[in-house]
């Protein structure tokens, strides 16, 4: 079994879950293709947030 460390970053333009949601998927999706990870064996993503 491979285990992966990946660090990515995203922002959105308004704060909503729905825009939150599609940033971070999308982020998720283009970092796993960039890495060559099946999205599939993917079982954590740990998520933070800045405010201001």
């Amino acid at each position: 079994m491979t285990v992966r460390g990946i660090r990515g970053a995203t922002t959105v333009e308004s704060d909503h879950m729905e825009s939150v949601h599609e940033a971070t998927r999308t982020l998720v999706i283009e970092m796993a293709k960039s890495n060559g990870v099946d999205p599939e064996d993917i079982i954590s993503v740990i998520i933070s947030t800045t405010g201001t």
